[in-house]
């Protein structure tokens, strides 16, 4: 499948340009997007993200990974600026494209804000993937079928909430001794086992869904 690629601009409320690198299947044209939402310290480069939009790639999927303007020009964003704005910005312009078809994955700060957004998107179908969810992250997803993954030895790790039967649209994955980087602490050769496990399921629910005929 061949790629090319576009440039989506946004510009934050503190006047930073955020430029986003859309990736898109241009023979056949997808009708699937996959949207990366990042952590505060994990970029859309780090591994789980960069694998999981490697994945997206190859199951036909669209890849838009969005960067937020205090990553980009800490010195100029106080806190952490409109994360959700600029979020929003960014995927509407790659939804002009005519996606039937979106899966927004948000790893850590970035899951609140990716099941706010599914609760606004008008397209056929809306799909979740958290990573590391920050706690009551879950709670905003509403009916969206969502994957959820977390490592026990993460601090937002809630075996409560993990076995919580009233979200039947959530499925939990959950990896031992993973750590919020969905790593083995002091363990390299563990953490990239780690690393292609968390990167299989998320693959197994991308290649799940319904509804992604090419557009062409």
């Amino acid at each position: 499948m061949a790629l090319e690629f576009a440039t989506i601009d946004v510009t934050t409320n503190e006047g930073v340009t955020l430029r986003h690198t859309l990736s898109y299947h241009n023979n056949p044209i997808s009708n699937r997007l996959l949207v990366l939402l990042p952590g505060r310290y994990y970029y859309v480069t780090s591994p789980a993200l960069h694998y999981l939009g490697k994945a997206g790639l190859s199951a036909g999927y669209d890849l838009l990974p969005v960067a937020y303007g205090f990553q980009v020009a800490p010195e100029r964003v106080d806190g952490v600026g409109d994360l959700m704005g600029e979020a929003r910005a960014a995927v509407a312009q790659a939804l002009e494209r005519g996606y039937g078809q979106v899966c927004i994955a948000g790893k850590s700060l970035g899951s609140p804000v990716a099941a706010a957004l599914a609760q606004e998107l008008a397209v056929k179908q809306v799909r979740l993937i958290l990573l590391t969810p920050v706690t009551g992250a879950v709670n905003f997803v509403g009916d969206v079928e969502t994957l959820a993954v977390i490592g026990t030895a993460d601090p937002m790790y809630d075996a409560q909430a993990v076995a919580d039967e009233t979200r039947p649209n959530v499925t939990w994955r959950v990896f031992d001794g993973l750590n919020h980087g969905l790593e083995k602490e002091g363990d390299w050769r563990g953490s990239m086992t780690a690393l292609a496990g968390v990167t299989a399921v998320c693959d197994d629910f991308l290649r799940a869904a319904e509804g992604g005929e090419p557009r062409g």
